[in-house]
């Protein structure tokens, strides 16, 4: 079956467009895939950095509240807890200079449980008792530390609030009441407002019950009413680590990225949620400019490669079908009027009227020579330069000229002679003939053979040098990276050394960390010995021997990670070792291998030569038993005419001129 042969035009629109096309087709793909991750990636990052960010404003924000009250709670452990007449004013004077319109009261509640001193105008209920509450529990639950409730509407205020709690010690060192005050939650909906973009993208704080806490959209905000529970498909977020970003949906059904920032020291919770609509409306927009790109892309590609067909492939069809005129007989081709936009075609149309003038005239030198033969006349002068492969035309005629011109000089004057041994010269020359056309055959065998064997020998001599040149560059790459693996290995020797003296750093910095651990304990048993006054410098001592063993625990850790490093590196010193020996291996075979390819090289080469020998003396050969039998071809023929045209031959010879 035939297979379909197109023209070089089409076939070079046909595979550098289908190239090009398969490039831009990839390279769109992978563009739109990385523009989802990076959208993808952004959007994560940015609810992170959203959560992160509203989560520490919110615990400034608690902090900034709580060092208020932390003040008063210290104010009143270091000085008494003012009598029930002074309370009122006391805690009213202490909001009136913090000035935050946040705190809305400051209170008292005793541990008998029912009295409660208030800055405001609190007024207990029947059946009030305080210990109930949830603010003074949550407190008694964290002696010493703030504690958070849940918000819940104020009748005092007519508001939102939730309330911050603390412990107050007496000099005893038992619970004397729980100080307190009442935080409007308006203020924590603002902070979330002020954080909320335009893109869609909002934050919520919920507890560890999903209650919501505060919310930018003030329709799921705590009211009177009640708290709203976090509904939807979340349950994700909560089973993975804070600030891991996970799939969710809200109670509408929107799809939304979201994360979690887990708030210190509260139970609270800073939930970011970013809408995937987002990425989806932006990756859309990134897809129809890739999809116009392209379109525009094919229809350059088309264009360029339409403009150099015309430029480059149209001259060469056009040059082909002169040449087609060859092929038919036609040696008048005119090839000037192709446009020539390169040196090769250049060249290539030189060539082509270059062959076809040297043909026109050796053709018609080679005609009127056969004419003048065809005349009988002999006497012919080969003035026309033959090149290359033709010269053995002229060569053939001139033998031809030379060989007829001498045989009929011969024969006229011979031709009595020739006659009377005509049979004897019958058997003769018919017997050398055979005898020579055989030894031709057999001569021209064995140049052919000799000459393919020439271009084996070369071939191989090429390849030889080739894969020589090839090993010796394999020789100094192998020994390049023995260089290399030694220099590893002295570096990851220093890794290891540096490690050490990092460990030994380690250690000393635990002994200091111990001492120091040492130098709190005798500073707190010190500071109880001194009683009321000493108290304050417990306090700092504790806080010394808290963030001795803290550093304890950071430089226990520390000294493990750097022992596994330390066994990283040796194990790595071990490979490092198995590879350099690899390579001394590689080297020694590469130089063995270099020294039989350079031997094969040599004997190659001497084989070349001897070859080389062989066709020049076959040559020589061929050419004398070629003349051996022309002669002998022509004997044959003479000696079968001579015996019944002798007398016409004596006659027709006088009609040569030689």
């Amino acid at each position: 079956m035939q297979r379909n042969i197109y023209s070089l035009s089409k076939n070079i629109q046909k595979i550098l467009g289908t190239f090009i096309l398969i490039v831009i087709l990839i390279s769109s793909t992978l563009q739109i895939f990385t523009i989802n991750s990076l959208l993808k990636e952004k959007s994560n990052d940015y609810i992170t950095m959203a959560a992160q960010i509203t989560g520490q404003t919110v615990e400034e924000w608690l902090a900034e509240k709580s060092k208020f009250l932390s003040t008063i709670a210290n104010d009143m452990e270091i000085h008494g807890v003012p009598d029930n007449t002074t309370l009122k004013e006391y805690l009213t004077l202490h909001l009136q200079k913090e000035g935050s319109e946040a705190i809305k009261t400051v209170f008292f509640g005793e541990t008998n449980g029912k009295s409660i001193i208030s800055s405001g105008n609190f007024s207990s209920s029947p059946g009030f008792f305080v210990n109930d509450r949830e603010w003074y529990k949550l407190a008694v639950q964290k002696i010493g530390m703030p504690a958070y409730s849940t918000p819940e509407y104020s009748d005092g205020e007519q508001e939102m609030a939730f309330i911050i709690s603390r412990t107050i010690k007496d000099p005893f060192g038992e619970i004397a009441g729980v100080l307190a005050c009442e935080v409007s939650i308006a203020d924590l909906n603002d902070i979330l407002v002020n954080l909320l973009k335009d893109d869609g993208s909002y934050v919520f704080i919920v507890n560890d019950d999903r209650q919501i806490i505060s919310h930018s959209d003030e329709r799921y905000s705590p009211t009177p009413q009640g708290m709203m529970t976090l509904e939807g498909d979340y349950e994700n977020l909560f089973k993975y680590a804070p600030l891991s970003v996970t799939n969710a949906e809200t109670i509408s059904g929107l799809k939304v990225y979201s994360t979690l920032y887990d708030v210190e020291g509260t139970d609270w919770n800073v939930i970011s949620d970013s809408p995937k609509e987002i990425v989806t409306n932006v990756l859309a927009i990134e897809v129809i400019k890739v999809i116009i790109i392209f379109v525009i892309a094919i229809a350059a590609v088309i264009l360029i490669i339409r403009k150099f067909n015309v430029k480059y492939i149209a001259p060469i069809s056009e040059l082909a079908s002169e040449l087609k005129k060859i092929k038919d007989g036609n040696l008048n081709i005119n090839v000037s009027n192709i446009h020539i936009e390169s040196i090769e075609l250049n060249e290539l149309v030189g060539s082509a009227q270059t062959i076809s003038n040297v043909l026109k005239n050796y053709i018609g030198d080679i005609s009127n020579i056969l004419e003048t033969f065809a005349s009988g006349d002999f006497r012919v002068r080969f003035d026309q330069d033959y090149i290359g492969e033709f010269a053995s035309i002229k060569l053939s005629m001139q033998n031809i000229s030379i060989a007829l011109t001498s045989l009929l000089k011969e024969t006229t004057s011979s031709a009595s002679e020739v006659s009377e041994g005509a049979n004897q010269i019958a058997q003769s020359a018919e017997s050398l003939a055979t005898y020579s056309m055989e030894q031709v055959r057999l001569l021209s065998e064995f140049k052919n053979t000799t000459n393919e064997m020439i271009e084996n020998i070369l071939e191989n001599i090429e390849n030889v040098g080739n894969a020589y040149e090839s090993i010796q560059d394999m020789n100094t790459i192998a020994k390049t990276g023995k260089e290399t693996m030694q220099e590893m290995t002295t570096a990851i020797k220093t890794i290891s050394n540096k490690t050490k003296k990092i460990s030994e750093v380690i250690m000393n910095i635990d002994d200091i960390s111990q001492q120091t651990n040492i130098l709190a304990l005798n500073a707190a048993i010190e500071s109880a010995r001194a009683g009321d006054a000493g108290k304050g410098f417990a306090v700092v001592s504790t806080q010394v021997r808290e963030l001795a063993n803290r550093t304890g625990e950071i430089v226990q850790d520390i000294n493990n990670m750097l022992k596994e490093m330390l066994e990283s590196v040796k194990v790595g010193e071990e490979m490092v070792n198995i590879t350099s020996q690899n390579l001394d291996e590689i080297v020694t075979s590469i130089g063995k291998t270099t020294e039989a390819s350079q031997v094969i090289k040599t004997n190659s080469s001497i084989q070349k030569t001897y070859v080389d020998k062989i066709v020049v003396g076959t040559k020589e050969l061929i050419y004398k038993v070629e003349g051996s039998s022309a002669i002998s071809e022509e004997n044959v023929a003479i000696s079968e005419e001579l015996a019944g045209q002798s007398t016409i031959l004596k006659d027709q010879l006088y009609k040569f001129k030689v």
